[in-house]
Parts: structure tokens; sequence; C-alpha cells
């Protein structure tokens, strides 16, 4: 083990011999950026919201006109062809 073919010690005498590889830091976004990032999902997600309850709205309110319509429509008596009155001879 204390040879110095030992795998292990030749790793650590080539992690000695290496060059430290510098680590880029990550990008910095600037607060503004983000700032406005976050106001414009805000916005896109407060109109979605508000076009969703507005066409739940409308098709609420269409359906109660329709079913006030056809309610209007079934409780009228059919309408029955007439017969002319024809003048009676004399």
């Amino acid at each position: 083990m204390d040879s110095p073919e030992d795998p292990l010690k030749r790793l650590v005498k080539a992690a000695r011999k290496a060059p430290l590889q510098e680590v880029d830091k990550p990008p910095q976004a600037e607060i503004s950026s983000l700032r406005e990032k976050v106001r414009m999902a805000f916005l896109t997600l407060t109109w979605r919201r508000i076009s969703l309850l507005a066409a739940l709205i409308a098709g609420i309110a269409f359906a109660i006109f329709y079913f006030m319509v056809r309610e209007d429509q079934a409780t009228q008596p059919p309408a029955s062809p007439t017969v002319p009155d024809f003048p009676k001879a004399p």
C-alpha cells in the first residue's frame, strides 16, 4: 500500500500538480429586470383570470337568457292554423 504505484497516491499527486480551475460565478441578474419579469408575469396571470371570469359570466348570462326564452315559448299554446270564415250562402 505504501508503494508509489498505488493508484490512490498517483491520483493525489496528479491532483496537486493540476492547475486549479476558477469557478465562474453565476450570471447575476439585476434587481430591476427581476422585478420587471415578476410584474409582467403577475399582469399576465391577472388578465387571464379576468378573461376567464368574464367568459364564465357571459356563459351564465347566455344560459339564463336561453332558458328564459325557451320557457316563454313552452308556456304559449301551439299556434293552430286558423280557418278563414267564409260568408254563408243566402
